[in-house]
């Protein structure tokens, strides 16, 4: 892996323990172009780490990276860490505001996944903030984010917004004052993934964290796995973030209960993904998890897919709709997961094909062969099972 992929590997090895300096100067040695360095540790979410691991190295690689290289790194660095601490401020006053409000929340990924998997605010690249509620509470945290600004980042008319969120999982907002994104869930992905779906999931695998002096509910370390690795799937492993953030919730003094994680990826139906996010640890991180007590092995669909997203990760290679498509109905355990997934983006109803034409009320189940339609006319033969 030389050059910039190369290097970027080595530092988020760096950054997790699980390489040395040493690893990181000898990557440094053999970039030759270092235009695209600052570019590529941002477009896979690890600058922070790409930052530490070459400041923790500085003595070994000063002499390789040509000083306006870590200017460039330092100030995004530092942007990066105003950032967080501006959303894990918002984080808290809004966590504040619904409990007052007695709405019961967790916050997912964002600042409480930089502190619990990394111990430090300042590490992980993230720019928005995710909550889960229950789905009988969304009305209540909509009006409650709209009184501060929050809207819809997809709009569609009035008379089509009980559609919209029935037929989702999520609703994202946005604050045009203020820049900051929330995206409110009140399931943790599409249909397909077991008890994921479950309203009660989250708080059935509950612990704390503590954020700028509030401790807030967060998903435990066991769950957090399990669900880092669907999460990793669902954005098909595209970023190196996502598997840095399964190795930094998995590292750590304790010992993983891996006999719990693998009850939660069975009732969940995600056992192939997350056969897939470990075997990316070992594979991209050189994480060796054996040595951490996970003793289970991939399967055959399993390790093609770990190849193909190391080899995707360190070339930046783009899938198609179709090839996402494929790449997603591959990583279900199931052929009834399958079908629930096929059906859920294929058929059920979104946001484009509700802001495409409104039908009478009287019409509305037309929407559902709206969607296949529209998607044969955009994507033709790209949306055909090779």
């Amino acid at each position: 892996m030389p050059g910039v992929p190369g290097l970027v590997v080595a530092a988020c090895r760096s950054a997790l323990g699980t390489a040395h300096r040493d690893d990181v100067a000898r990557a440094a040695a053999q970039v030759s172009d270092w235009s695209g360095l600052a570019a590529a540790a941002v477009r896979h979410g690890v600058l922070p780490l790409v930052h530490a691991a070459l400041a923790d190295a500085a003595p070994l690689v000063r002499p390789a990276i040509p000083p306006d290289v870590l200017d460039e790194l330092r100030r995004r660095f530092d942007e990066n860490a105003l950032r967080n601490i501006e959303l894990a401020r918002h984080l808290v006053q809004l966590a504040q505001r619904l409990a007052t409000e007695g709405i019961a929340f967790m916050p997912i990924k964002g600042p409480t996944l930089a502190i619990a998997a990394y111990g430090d605010l300042a590490l992980r690249q993230f720019g928005d903030l995710d909550l889960v509620i229950h789905r009988r509470d969304l009305a209540r945290v909509r009006a409650l984010l709209g009184a501060d600004g929050f809207v819809p980042t997809n709009t569609v008319p009035e008379s089509l917004d009980g559609l919209a969120v029935g037929t989702d999982y999520h609703l994202p907002l946005r604050s045009p004052a203020s820049g900051i994104a929330i995206e409110v869930h009140w399931a943790l992905g599409r249909r397909g993934l077991g008890s994921l779906r479950r309203p009660d999931w989250a708080w059935s695998n509950a612990s704390t964290v503590a954020l700028l002096g509030r401790d807030l509910p967060t998903l435990d370390r066991e769950a957090q796995i399990v669900y880092l690795c669907a999460h990793g799937a669902k954005h098909d492993w595209s970023q190196l973030a996502r598997v840095c953030d399964v190795y930094a919730a998995i590292r750590g003094p304790a010992t993983v209960d891996w006999d719990r994680v693998r009850t939660i990826a069975s009732r969940a139906r995600v056992g192939r993904m997350l056969s897939v996010g470990l075997g990316l640890c070992d594979a991209l991180l050189g994480a060796d998890l054996a040595a951490r007590g996970w003793t289970g092995s991939p399967d055959p669909a399993a390790r093609a897919l770990i190849a193909e997203a190391h080899m995707r990760c360190l070339t930046d290679r783009q899938l198609s709709t179709g090839d996402a498509l494929r790449l997603q109905l591959r990583a279900r355990d199931r052929m009834v997961d399958r079908f629930l997934l096929s059906v859920d983006v294929l058929s059920s109803p979104h946001v484009a094909d509700l802001k495409t034409v409104t039908l009478p009320v009287g019409f509305r189940a037309l929407y559902y062969l709206m969607r296949p339609l529209r998607l044969a006319a955009k994507y033709g033969r790209r949306l055909i099972v090779r």
